[in-house]
């Protein structure tokens, strides 16, 4: 079920074959980790305590490389909790310090730690039965551990998180990770993207530039930014709930780079039209199948007839 890859950087990553994908760009793994969740986020880690709820933990380089961040911006005393989700519990089993033997290469990277978080996560696997079901507490739990000056509480959710109550969280980042809109659709609708962004405090970040994606979160009334592309052609989003941020930081947001205009025109066609699954029981092709009928029932025009009276120039 799972491949292990090297990719650009040196550092591996793991093709998972369900889903026919690699959980990392093939660009670099840590790379990817830095450029599109950890940098954008530079400013919210000035905080004493940072919350970061954590979509698809997969092999774990995103939560490790902010603390790794942290650690080399900051030598004040932190509280970081993260709020990981994992479909598969067969992945946690196949974690080992090899795949990540070459990030000690490389100088944002501690591997003397990951040895240590995985025996301290599989120690506490063994002594825990998870059934795939998050809805059973069984399928929650959380270990506490420390990162040079950085104390973590790390909660671990196992199962459709689609099904999970976020009522009772809270958290100043998202980092939106899950397998792409071909294979996780169900990760990506209106209603999902609305459940999460709900409790959202500031910053939500995602490799994803699709325009039913950027349809939803601009109806969810978030600002959106462009993060340079890396290893592809496209942007990475940077979603901001601005009036929060800016009642909370002085900081000037235009280090942060807009959302062309052009996309915005963009959203007006039918190729934007949102993705919908709204008791959370809809599976990939399901979700598909309802949107290609809004799309065939809908009098918006086609992004094609849009592109043509419009010119892409940059900011």
């Amino acid at each position: 079920m799972y491949k292990k890859i090297k990719t650009n950087d040196g550092s591996y990553t793991l093709y998972n074959s369900k889903f026919d994908e690699n959980y990392h760009s093939i660009s670099g793994a840590v790379q990817e980790s830095y450029h599109k969740f950890i940098f954008p986020c530079k400013i919210l880690f000035s905080k004493q305590k940072i919350s970061i709820l954590d979509i698809g933990f997969g092999l774990g380089l995103n939560c490790f490389c902010t603390l790794f961040y942290i650690s080399k911006i900051s030598t004040e005393k932190k509280k970081v909790i993260f709020y990981s989700f994992e479909n598969d519990i067969d992945l946690f089993n196949n974690l080992n310090e090899e795949l990540y033997l070459n990030n000690d290469k490389n100088d944002n990277f501690d591997l003397s730690f990951i040895e240590f978080f995985l025996s301290k996560l599989k120690n506490k696997l063994n002594d825990i039965n998870i059934k795939n079901n998050i809805n059973d507490d069984e399928n929650s739990f959380y270990i506490e551990y420390s990162y040079q000056n950085i104390d973590v509480k790390h909660y671990f959710f196992i199962g459709d998180v689609r099904k999970f109550n976020f009522e009772n969280l809270n958290y100043d980042i998202c980092y939106h990770d899950p397998f792409s809109f071909h294979n996780n659709l169900e990760l990506w609708t209106y209603d999902f993207l609305k459940k999460i962004i709900k409790n959202l405090n500031f910053f939500f970040l995602t490799y994803s530039f699709s325009l039913p994606f950027l349809n939803s979160v601009n109806n969810l009334k978030l600002d959106l930014f462009e993060i340079d592309p890396i290893g592809r052609k496209t942007p990475s989003i940077l979603a901001i709930k601005k009036s929060n941020f800016l009642n909370c930081f002085k900081f000037n947001l235009s280090v942060y780079k807009p959302l062309n205009d052009i996309y915005y025109k963009y959203l007006k066609s039918k190729s934007a039209i949102c993705y919908f699954d709204k008791k959370f029981d809809l599976n990939n092709d399901q979700i598909k199948e309802n949107r290609v009928e809004l799309v065939s029932n809908s009098n918006l025009e086609s992004l094609s007839k849009i592109k043509k009276t419009c010119k892409l120039s940059p900011k």
